[in-house]
């Protein structure tokens, strides 16, 4: 089973400030995290990404602060929680935000927000097949962005990020290969003007759970 808890920032009553007040409650290793970022609208995204992130864990039955006290990154920077058996992945663009979890043993999950983007822009990121493939396609930024949610969500599950060569991942329909390992692509629809992949190391033997946040109340009472 996967659960996917998202939020759109644009249809909740939020203010920044009652999210600042929030990173003080978050573990050192995480506040650290955020206040790296220099720009407001990015640390809000990490606020609120930590908030969904507990959020589901005690919506699956967990103790959430307990486990974002145990969560820890490998040298990659691959966040997870140690002693734990759960899997999560969060991701976010412009006005959506995602996490999700899972007890598979990798799990990576990234949202991009359809924009024009110049062809010029992405040649040197893919292979000469993949940009005949959008090139082909009667909505080439969308054709773009799906291909490159469904890679990016696979190096986040495999952990290494886009620190590895985008070309070296090989997509066919549903199924993605990195080196050796295959992992599973699942398209989650969640806008038309997004494009969302969740990315797993087993096949899928249930359906996503998908849960929206409408209200900011639900996460900031989350204790």
């Amino acid at each position: 089973m996967i659960y996917a808890f998202y939020l759109q920032r644009s249809k909740l009553c939020l203010e920044f400030e009652q999210l600042e007040r929030e990173i003080n409650s978050f573990p050192t290793v995480i506040r650290n995290a955020i206040l790296k970022y220099k720009n407001r609208a990015d640390q809000e995204a990490s606020i609120l990404g930590k908030l969904l992130l507990k959020y589901g864990f005690i919506q699956l039955g967990f103790d959430g602060n307990a486990l974002l006290q145990q969560l820890t990154t490998d040298t990659n920077g691959k966040p997870s929680i140690a002693q734990s058996s759960l899997s999560f992945s969060i991701s976010h663009s412009d006005d959506f935000i995602i996490c999700v979890l899972t007890s598979n043993p990798s799990i990576g999950v990234d949202i991009e927000k359809v924009t024009p983007i110049p062809q010029e822009d992405y040649t040197f990121l893919l292979r000469k097949d993949e940009q005949i493939q959008i090139a082909q396609s009667s909505q080439k930024d969308r054709a773009f962005y799906q291909l490159w949610t469904q890679k990016e969500a696979c190096l986040k599950a495999d952990g290494r990020g886009l620190s590895f060569p985008l070309e070296n991942v090989f997509i066919s329909h549903d199924i993605a290969s990195v080196d050796t390992t295959i992992w599973y692509l699942e398209e989650l629809l969640l806008s038309d003007v997004y494009c969302c992949t969740i990315a797993t190391n087993t096949k899928r033997q249930n359906e996503i759970v998908k849960q929206q946040i409408h209200d900011i109340n639900s996460l900031l009472s989350s204790y």
